[in-house]
């Protein structure tokens, strides 16, 4: 997963923010989200407590959030 934050990060600095969303949206907030959608974490969660994703997960909204702000 943390490569994936690092291309994140990466596409937000050379100005690719869409790209950037898609990342935020298609791989890190699908290995955080099994606690938020089911209450237990997923087979595919690279984050495998509700703990830990109740943490991330919030943050990753509010990122792909202000991404889509500055997008429009």
């Amino acid at each position: 997963m943390a490569n994936h934050i690092d291309t994140a990060i990466w596409k937000v600095t050379d100005g690719l923010l869409t790209e950037a969303q898609d990342v935020l949206e298609n791989e890190i907030l699908e290995r955080t989200d099994g606690c938020f959608n089911r209450g237990v974490a997923d087979d595919d969660d690279s984050i495998t407590t509700c703990e830990g994703q109740a943490e991330v997960y919030p943050l990753v909204l509010e990122t792909i959030e202000l991404l889509e702000s500055l997008v429009k």
